[in-house]
């Protein structure tokens, strides 16, 4: 008679090692991460696309009950957002050129051919990129694991452990529910249980790409308004001035409040976090079975005990064979809270997201305007009397590219105070209302932007003439000052090892390998007797 499975294996069957391109988990808008109640499609139908794979890319952790629209656009600006930057900014240097040569009229439509690659590559850039390259391999428990063999179902989510073994990365889909999920914690508590590895942990504030795509859009519409007045105006005409303003105005009125509102709301979900990791406790995490008194609401059948497994598999893991108290919950629970809430304190100090994803997002929002900019360069001075040496030719050409990289630094500048207010707003809430301060913030904040980030350099810009490089110096300036602030409060990649806890855990790590042989053995004869 088989025996009963009393904790959770992380050996698994080779037929149960199933990965899925990344790309599939992001076509159909997010259709795969539709909460259960939402989801229609045939588990059939998307296992053709499944491979067996030893190793997995990414295993994606996450909550199901957390919007799928808002994991789909963390997914994209985690994993696109660099190809969507580097080669929007690609197309925008050939249509430049092209424009240069009369291939395509030197007009500021031809803008659109950028934009529309940028917003392309940010939503498909994994279509494409299996076109050329190895997809990446990622693990979704909906899609990797069978969803209409009841056997091959249990077998699956209990090997759970042995799924992240062979992870490169854990990439979390943060949101408010996440560490009250008791599977959710127990997958990051298995990915970092190694005592002296580290492991690549990458978490993406759910809420924070959507507002940070609201914020490029904003953004460009900003731009694309005083790109227009430019062309058909003087670039200190009145007229200028009208759109320009008029267009901010309307930003300012319709968007800012809107984009405060939510930002503070994700700021205050954040800045919770640390709290409720200190007071982290396993047994307090919630479970379907138990939450339904350990049977299936839709068909009345019994369901097994998530709780006790993971419990088990922690003992395992934590404590020792003869152990009869939870010490072995408790070392658990202190990893969570130490090597865990470290990191997320400094991601909370920081700006959420490493520099680098920042300047990925600023630069393919403005990659559009490169084009005009190469294009204006191609073209030479008018008049061309008014530079009379190679050497002047080379200085006005560099106050084009200068011109052009401030823009982008302006945006920059622009995230940072983004956080920045959306932390000052989490703590005036003491004192007033969120929908009070996302009304008043922003007319309070965006000037200050202005007279740190535009103004000088326009000023610059206005008062030398075109053989003069003094823009560099206000454009330095604000770059160093930039930099310098995202260093102070750079998140780190990395979960680094809690040296004191991983002293403690050594001793009963080695214990493991002998202790979980028994139920590995097992585990691998039951998944034996059932076949795709």
């Amino acid at each position: 008679m088989k025996r009963a499975l009393t904790s959770l294996p992380s050996d698994l069957s080779p037929h149960l090692l199933q990965g899925v391109p990344l790309s599939i988990c992001l076509s159909g808008c997010g259709q795969h991460w539709a909460a259960p109640s939402q989801y229609t499609d045939d588990f059939y139908a998307t296992r053709r696309f499944c491979q067996r794979a030893e190793n997995f890319d990414v295993f994606l952790s996450h909550d199901w009950k957390t919007s799928r629209w808002l994991k789909l656009c963390s997914l994209v600006m985690m994993f696109n957002v660099r190809a969507a930057s580097i080669l929007s900014m690609l197309v925008s240097f050939a249509v430049g050129l092209l424009r240069v040569y009369h291939v395509l009229p030197d007009e500021r439509w031809t803008e659109i051919f950028p934009l529309i690659a940028f917003y392309l590559l940010l939503f498909f850039w994994q279509n494409i990129r299996e076109l050329f390259l190895r997809p990446l391999v990622v693990f979704l428990d909906r899609l990797c694991i069978s969803q209409t063999n009841d056997k091959l179902k249990e077998q699956g989510i209990l090997g759970l452990a042995g799924f992240l073994d062979r992870s490169n990365i854990l990439a979390v889909l943060w949101s408010p529910r996440y560490f009250k999920r008791a599977w959710c914690t127990y997958e990051l508590g298995t990915f970092l249980r190694e005592p002296g590895k580290e492991k690549s942990v990458r978490i993406m504030p759910v809420k924070l790409a959507p507002t940070l795509l609201a914020f490029c859009v904003c953004w460009q519409v900003i731009r694309f308004a005083h790109d227009a007045a430019s062309e058909y105006f003087d670039q200190s005409g009145e007229q200028e001035w009208l759109i320009v303003g008029g267009s901010v105005l309307f930003i300012l009125f319709c968007g800012a409040p809107l984009y405060m509102f939510v930002g503070m709301g994700l700021i205050r979900d954040i800045q919770a976090l640390p709290e409720h990791l200190d007071g982290f406790k396993i047994q307090d995490a919630e479970c379907f079975c138990c939450a339904n008194n350990h049977s299936n609401p839709s068909t009345g059948e019994e369901l097994k005990c998530d709780r006790r497994l993971i419990f088990r598999t922690l003992k395992k893991w934590y404590g020792t064979p003869d152990e009869d108290t939870e010490a072995h919950l408790e070392t658990f629970n202190s990893l969570v809270r130490s090597r865990l809430s470290q990191t997320i304190r400094q991601t909370v100090g920081g700006y959420t997201l490493p520099l680098r994803q920042y300047v990925y997002i600023t630069l393919g929002s403005n990659a559009p305007q490169l084009a005009d900019y190469i294009s204006k360069i191609g073209a030479g001075p008018c008049p061309p009397a008014e530079l009379v040496s190679d050497l002047d030719r080379a200085v006005w050409a560099t106050r084009w590219i200068i011109r052009w990289m401030n823009v982008s630094l302006q945006m920059l500048f622009g995230i940072w105070v983004s956080i920045v207010s959306w932390k000052l707003g989490v703590w005036l809430m003491r004192y007033f209302s969120r929908i009070t301060l996302a009304l008043i913030l922003p007319y309070l904040i965006f000037p200050c932007v202005l007279a740190v980030a535009w103004l000088p350099l326009r000023i610059t810009f206005d008062l030398t003439s075109h053989t003069s490089l003094l823009p560099a110096l206000p454009f330095l300036a604000l770059l160093t000052i930039t930099l310098c602030l995202f260093s102070a409060g750079a998140s780190p990649k990395m979960i680094a090892p809690d040296t004191n806890l991983d002293e403690q855990l050594k001793p009963k790590t080695q214990l493991k390998a002998a202790w979980e042989k028994e139920d590995v053995q097992n585990a691998a004869r039951a998944a034996t007797q059932d076949t795709f």
